[in-house]
């Protein structure tokens, strides 16, 4: 495990060795106190060490599944989304214990931090969580903890067995938000919006599109979606101006 900064004076990174794609793994701490460096090594060196004797007793506890998922996932991601994990690493973490087995993880213990994260009494050491969190972001945690527990299941021990027998999120009902409250477009900005498409716009499609948008009240990423093959422009009595959707999915006229 290695401390350095690239520039003198500048933030600080870590190094260690990945047996798993035999190269160097880096990680960024984004900030540039050498003592406080210092520590984040000692920290993440012993959680590489307790993670390789998990997997040598074939054991998997919270702080080995996530500090495998950290270096062999997380560390490569963008910079935002790495945040992000890491805040969701965290919070499982904190709640969860970094010493309890994985396999101990169960229905009950998942409605649990559905109700504490509900009430804003999970408290977590650097990271601010909302005193009132929505649904939607609730699910979010969960849908995290789901993502990286299916990543488990494509990553083998070194005797050949995944990291988990068995997924703790099986059929397990995400909370989302009843009533999610999506922003309307009047036919007024539609008019102010389409006077100015076509002089934004050189190929002169961005009018078009917004036409379509107006008159089928698609979504943008349904019609995003369109092939040239879903374009049937035959015309029936049914169908005077052809239709979308005849070929590759469902039928909408128009």
């Amino acid at each position: 495990m290695t401390a350095f900064e690239r520039i003198s004076g500048g933030p600080l990174y870590l190094r260690w060795w990945d047996r798993s794609r035999n190269n160097w793994a880096p990680r960024s701490l984004g900030h540039r106190d050498r003592d406080r460096a210092e520590q984040q090594a000692r920290e993440l060196a012993g959680a590489l060490l307790a993670a390789n004797e998990a997997e040598c007793r074939g054991d998997l506890t919270v702080s080995d599944l996530f500090g495998r998922f950290e270096r062999e996932v997380t560390a490569h991601a963008e910079p935002r989304a790495a945040a992000e994990d890491r805040r969701r690493i965290a919070v499982w973490t904190a709640y969860l214990g970094a010493t309890t087995p994985m396999a101990s993880l169960d229905r009950a213990t998942l409605d649990q931090f559905v109700r504490a994260r509900r009430a804003g009494t999970l408290s977590v050491p650097d990271v601010k969580l909302s005193a009132k969190p929505s649904d939607r972001t609730i699910g979010a945690d969960l849908e995290f903890l789901r993502r990286v527990c299916n990543w488990a299941f494509t990553v083998t021990r070194g005797n050949g067995k995944p990291l988990l027998d068995a997924h703790p999120l099986t059929r397990y009902a995400v909370p989302r938000n009843a009533n999610s409250r999506r922003p309307v477009a009047t036919y007024d900005r539609y008019l102010a919006i389409r006077e100015h498409a076509d002089a934004v716009d050189r190929q002169r499609l961005f009018g078009a599109f917004l036409d379509l948008v107006e008159g089928l009240g698609w979504r943008v990423s349904a019609l995003c979606s369109l092939w040239a093959s879903d374009v049937d422009l035959v015309v029936t009595a049914f169908r005077p101006y052809g239709a979308f959707g005849s070929g590759r999915s469902r039928t909408r006229w128009v």
